[in-house]
């Protein structure tokens, strides 16, 4: 039975047709976004999360996500703020992103997203999935450092 439907499924089949299979996405990454999560996020070499330290509460979690963003936002706008030269995370992100590699105009992105000779690249499109992987990160850091025994299993689904 099993041969006849398969049989009347392939004849259905128009040729010429492209199979619909998933092909499989690589993920982009950068040396930026390395660098960043090193830096505040992930601690590199035991993966456990720096972002928050265990006594801060949720609020003030969420107060340095939002800072996170908000300069980085910045600096993609070029608005280019400015460090108070201060230990605050606002402006130790200021600094970071203003020390070699300056981004987002001076960091290294893929060659396949770049632009060619009449041909537009996709640089604006990267800085952004650059700020979407750093928040994610910082949200999964956030969420492993709930109630100091991590989340929920597989969630987020990362």
């Amino acid at each position: 039975m099993g041969s006849k439907k398969k049989q009347k499924q392939q004849a259905k089949k128009k040729p010429g047709r492209k199979s619909h299979k998933s092909k499989r996405v690589t993920a982009l990454r950068t040396p930026f976004m390395a660098a960043f999560t090193n830096r505040f996020i992930r601690d590199p070499a035991t993966k456990m999360p720096k972002f928050f330290s265990q006594g801060d509460s949720e609020l003030v979690k969420f107060q340095n996500f939002a800072i996170m963003l908000g300069v980085l936002g910045e600096q993609k706008s070029q608005s280019n703020p400015v460090s108070g030269g201060t230990s605050s995370l606002r402006d130790q992100v200021i600094d970071f992103l203003n020390t070699a590699p300056q981004w987002p105009d001076h960091t290294a992105i893929p060659e396949k997203y770049k632009s060619k000779p009449g041909k537009p690249g996709k640089e604006r499109m990267v800085h952004l999935v650059e700020i979407a992987v750093i928040a994610d990160r910082i949200l999964e850091a956030i969420n492993k450092g709930v109630g100091g025994g991590g989340g929920i299993a597989g969630w987020p689904p990362h």
